[in-house]
């Protein structure tokens, strides 16, 4: 009976959904206490400006003026993390002490675990459940339970998205309200139902309060609105004397969401009400948006003369001319897509061969490091850097395979798969024109959208073998065996870096210098391989493809979930850090990121006279965890403030203006990779020069 049970329970894909809820739990919960990252000292209680509770304090209060905590806004954060300090007002007072003015830092460190896990355990548990959500409006929109039930599975046990779920930082719930958001409108413009209209409002509304960035979705709803009229032209075509009805509905509904969204941004945060120049500048006022959001309504006021004047029959003549022409453009996203990744993967794979992108300084904040030397295409190049990299490497053979299955045999979902693949390249453009370059936490909105398009991929290959012909198995065939041997090499790649773990430097070096010199021998030699393994698919996949023709939903999320926590434990515990195998050693995604704080303060609370000891750090995550004495500044007199030990991450957010002379005694790699280090020296009080002289700022 129990065996009965049990093997009905898991025939239904929804059930899957709640296991990888509670696998989410399970890992996220546990590592959610020993780490600071790098901007969370100015959120949660006592550990810098406190935004989370400055909120809560300015709003009950009655200084509306001042709830606008921060330019993010990180409003949300505010209302979810906060559910914890009605239950840790007791830890403030004890938690940090002030031993020295505002040099000398000395923290509690239980109690820096208890705040965290305090405010981090909402948000884990919304996210978590939120997932849910994902799951049915996927279904409204693909009406296929088994590709709603894969993408929420590789959403929850994403390395990346697990990771940033345990972080308290605006982009933590941008990511989570984003989707939601471009999801709903989605399913909105095939169901037309009303209730989707109001959701896709709260949660506009609810990703305003999370980043302004969100902005992007004015522009970005009529183009989901125009490409719905597009993909089912023929619903309205033949009910072209109804359409402009249906035209002036879409466009009320649209500054519907408008006005609902920014009005439920407003009230979350009073300060855009009592100074209309903080909603303008929250809103059309962030750069580079108001000629945006102008065109945005001139667009919609010349839909709506066309419907009231016209009935819509300009649009309808658009409609017909370029309807017969949608899928050409498809084809131009995808193959723009493909290029681009292929690119980066494989110009990163050979060491920079094809390219050389070494130079551009990918963690420059100045717009002017990265914008005036490099032309706007290798600019563009650039921001696919993360996302090829902090995929996992099935994840994104698997993303590839899809492009390419779409390319040539397309997809059930070509509505949902062309709003979400023209996200990536409309973003990428928008941060190209704003001078930025993408690192993953930015980037952040990109990755669900990816396991979503991956699980479309996967579900339909095995439901449409039965009904492909033969050449359409042929082609299939070739594209899942060179998705196949693409894993197996990447998989012998990281083996061989594993082997020479001890000397990976000299390996390193000597697989750049064989590259180098062999590059376009190389290059040949890959182009026959590929050709070869196409080839090899293309005349004997198919006869072993028909094989597989009714694969149980129940062994694909068993293998997805396997697969996954092979990834969680290669990243475990800095799952955000998480970087791919196909990254060569030498190159970073993230710096430390506060991450190898907490376990550099436990070697150092393991010393006998750890609390007399005094500590200097060049990043947060580590005083808050070291029962000792702790410095973060710049200019430091020695003399006055001896230091035992310093504390150095990798580009960490200060540098020391004084003289040092000190000795590594331990180091640690967070994301695993040598250039990627936190490391602590002990001060050689007698070899320094004496006295340590503070160094003038312009040296």
């Amino acid at each position: 009976m129990f065996r009965n049970y049990f093997s009905s329970f898991f025939k239904k894909p929804s059930h899957w959904v709640w296991l990888g809820i509670g696998i989410f739990f399970l890992i996220a919960l546990p590592t959610s206490i020993k780490y600071t990252t790098a901007d969370e000292h100015f959120w949660l209680p006592n550990l810098g400006e406190e935004r989370v509770l400055d909120y809560w304090r300015e709003l009950l209060s009655g200084d509306w003026e001042d709830t606008r905590i921060n330019d993010k806004p990180g409003i949300t954060l505010a209302y979810i993390s906060g559910i914890a300090i009605p239950f840790t007002q007791d830890l403030y007072a004890n938690q940090k002490i002030k031993t020295d003015g505002s040099k000398i830092v000395q923290y509690n460190p239980e109690i820096t675990k208890k705040l965290h896990f305090a405010f981090r355990l909402p948000l884990i548990l919304f996210i978590g459940f939120f997932s849910l959500y994902f799951f049915w409006i996927l279904k409204k929109i693909t009406q296929s339970e088994e590709i709603s039930a894969l993408s929420a599975l590789l959403i929850l046990l994403s390395p990346i998205l697990l990771g940033i779920s345990q972080i308290v930082n605006p982009d933590t719930l941008f990511w989570v309200f984003g989707l939601a958001t471009l999801l709903t409108f989605t399913a909105y413009t095939k169901k037309r139902e009303r209730k989707f209209l109001f959701l896709t409002s709260l949660f506009f509304g609810l990703t305003l309060a999370s980043k302004y960035v969100a902005v992007i979705f004015i522009p970005f709803f009529l183009f989901i609105l125009i490409a719905s009229y597009l993909f089912f032209h023929k619903i309205y075509t033949e009910d072209s004397q109804n359409f402009h009805k249906r035209v002036l509905k879409d466009v009320f509904g649209y500054y519907g969401i408008l006005f609902g969204g920014i009005l439920l941004f407003a009230l979350m945060m009073p300060a855009s009400i009592v100074d209309p120049e903080v909603l303008y500048e929250s809103t059309i006022g962030f750069p580079g948006m108001l000629p945006i959001f102008i065109a945005s309504i001139l667009f919609t006021v010349l839909l709506s003369l066309d419907a009231f004047f016209f009935r819509s029959k300009m649009l309808l003549f658009f409609i017909r001319v370029f309807s017969s022409k949608i899928q050409h453009i498809e084809r131009i996203l995808l193959g723009v897509l493909l290029l681009f990744s292929l690119f980066v993967f494989l110009n990163w794979l050979t060491k920079n061969s094809l390219i050389d992108l070494s130079h551009i300084p990918y963690y420059a904040k100045t717009k002017a490091s990265f914008t005036e030397d490099n032309p706007y295409l290798i600019r563009f190049v650039m921001q696919f850097v993360p996302l090829v990299f902090a995929l996992t490497p099935i994840t994104f053979f698997l993303l590839i395979f899809f492009w390419l299955k779409s390319f040539f045999l397309s997809t059930q979902q070509r509505f949902l798969s062309f709003i979400l693949c023209s996200f990536f390249i409309i973003f990428y453009i928008a941060v190209v024109e704003q001078g930025l370059l993408v690192t993953v936490r930015y980037s952040i909105l990109l990755f669900p959208m990816a396991l979503i398009l991956v699980s479309i991929g996967i579900i339909e290959t095995f439901k449409e073998i039965p009904s492909l012909g033969k050449k359409h198995l042929q082609i299939l065939s070739s594209l899942l065996f060179f998705i196949f041997i693409s894993f197996c090499s990447s998989f012998i790649l990281d083996f061989l870096i594993n082997i020479h773990e001890k000397n990976s430097v000299e390996f390193q070096h000597q697989v750049e210098l064989l590259i180098g010199k062999n590059s376009l021998f190389l290059s040949l030699i890959a182009l026959i391989l590929v050709i070869g393994i196409f080839w090899i698919g293309w005349s004997y996949g198919e006869k072993y493809l028909t094989r597989y023709k009714n694969i149980p939903f129940s062994f694909l999320a068993t293998g997805t979930i396997l697969v996954s926590l092979i990834s969680l434990a290669g990243a475990y515990p800095h799952f955000f850090l998480y970087t791919n195998t196909l990254l060569p050693d030498r190159y970073v995604l993230n710096n430390p990121w506060g991450y190898g704080g907490y376990e550099a303060a436990q070697y150092l609370n393991t010393l006998p006279n750890a609390k007399d000891l005094t500590l200097w750090a060049n990043s947060h995550g580590v005083c808050e965890f070291f029962v000792g004495k702790c410095i973060r500044s710049q200019k430091l007199d020695t003399e006055k403030y001896p230091v035992d030990y310093f504390f150095f991450a990798h580009r960490g957010a200060l540098a020391n203006k004084f003289e040092i002379s000190a000795t590594t005694v331990w180091e640690y790699f967070p994301d695993k990779r040598k250039t990627n280090y936190v490391r602590l020296q002990k001060n050689n009080y007698y070899e320094a020069p004496s006295p340590l002289e503070v160094k003038n700022s312009s040296e």
